[in-house]
């Protein structure tokens, strides 16, 4: 099966200030309670085809998540670290007042105040190390705690510029997204098919695959498994929704399913992927020392 890959730059400049949605505040205890008195899936899906039966269902959740999610501005400025309290940030306004009055760091008021700030510093980053909220969860929840390790190391790394193979220099974020779709497209591998053996049956007593059963507590349960710490894919739907209302939703799911066993197809929706660029090693301007890793979406048979 061919899919279609959609290469998306990390780097696209914008005026607007992006919104991420606010699982913490989201009220998934109304959505659970309104989609078990209000939606009948059977009826809203009905006998359209497998392509209308995901669009329904996903415009379903779009509405829903308008309604129940709410979405927060990203800002990454941010003042102090994560572990500083206020307390450690007293002591270090109080150390530079001092200094500012002093203006010699052997005089007994400034060591006093600095002596007390690095006490507080050490002592509050050994408590948050200590009781680091997403150490506890770290099964459920990776990224947080490499986002921490990673917010203390000096080194920055940025994509850009790319150097393509005529010697050109490319610096704008489009450019360089048209140059890893033209690289990596052109190391795709196209099978000879004309070649193939034919299929024959060596062993009659081994009993073939006739049907697959897909039911509701099986879908269930592969919902229950999703990791609600990855990202969303082309269809931005968030698996931290998905694993908080796999109650309510495994009905249609289990239908969609069912229709594209039946008919074997699947939604064109589901062939997209958002494609991204890990480097390997090399130079970092050169576009053969990164690998394509596509994202796909986290509901897919």
């Amino acid at each position: 099966m061919s899919q279609n890959h959609t290469w998306k730059s990390s780097q696209t400049k914008t005026d607007k200030v992006p919104l991420k949605v606010d699982s913490e505040t989201s009220s998934f205890g109304i959505y659970q309670f309104n989609s078990k008195r209000k939606t009948d899936w059977r009826e809203l899906l009905g006998t359209k085809t497998i392509e209308g039966k995901w669009a329904a269902f996903k415009d379903k959740l779009v509405v829903c998540e308008a309604q129940f999610v709410p979405k927060r501005k990203c800002i990454n400025r941010r003042l102090k670290p994560v572990w500083m309290t206020y307390r450690v940030l007293k002591c270090l306004k109080r150390k530079h007042r001092t200094f500012s009055k002093c203006k010699c760091v052997d005089h007994p008021a400034y060591v006093k105040a600095a002596k007390s700030a690095k006490s507080e510093l050490c002592k509050a980053r050994h408590n948050f190390e200590t009781k680091l909220p997403v150490a506890q969860k770290i099964k459920s929840d990776k990224k947080s705690l490499f986002a921490y390790v990673r917010s203390g190391t000096r080194c920055r790394t940025t994509l850009g510029p790319l150097v393509n193979r005529d010697g050109t220099v490319i610096e704008d974020p489009e450019g360089m997204a048209e140059e890893f779709n033209t690289f990596f497209t052109s190391v795709f591998t196209q099978e000879d098919l004309s070649g193939v053996p034919q299929r024959y049956i060596i062993y009659d007593s081994i009993p073939s695959l006739c049907t697959i059963d897909v039911t509701e507590d099986k879908v269930h349960k592969c919902l229950q498994k999703l990791r609600a710490d990855k990202s969303p894919g082309v269809d931005d739907i968030s698996p931290r929704m998905l694993v908080e209302i796999s109650k309510e939703i495994v009905v249609p799911l289990t239908i969609i399913f069912k229709e594209s066993l039946d008919t074997g197809s699947v939604p064109d929706d589901w062939r997209n992927a958002n494609v991204c660029r890990i480097f390997k090693k090399g130079k970092r301007n050169s576009p053969e020392n990164y690998r394509p890793v596509s994202l796909t979406r986290q509901i897919i048979l």
